[in-house]
């Protein structure tokens, strides 16, 4: 998050810079922190972007950028994103695409 810059300006900026994808977000799916050494703590929001434009690109720090059916999702680097992928789909009644604790 940049000084000055709100949780959805942050969340459509790193979309953008990430996939070359610029959104709306529709709503807000969940929240949490974890324990960080450098911070103390982080805050991380999840968003539902529903609209979007742009051909994707990975940002420089990725290999690849695409798009997943839910049964076809790869292995995602963190467990922040695999946890709010669970809660969403326990909440929307669906089966869980990753176990509790991966």
């Amino acid at each position: 998050m940049e000084l000055g810059e709100t949780p959805e300006e942050t969340a459509l900026r790193e979309l953008r810079e990430e996939t070359g994808l610029v959104g709306r977000i529709d709503r807000i799916l969940d929240a949490d922190a974890n324990p960080s050494r450098i911070y103390h703590t982080v805050a991380l929001v999840c968003y539902l972007v529903k609209e979007f434009h742009g051909r994707p690109v990975p940002g420089d720090d990725a290999d690849d950028v695409g798009f997943f059916l839910p049964a076809a999702l790869p292995e995602l680097a963190f467990s922040s994103h695999r946890k709010f992928i669970r809660r969403y789909h326990a909440r929307e009644g669906q089966s869980p695409l990753y176990p509790p604790g991966g």
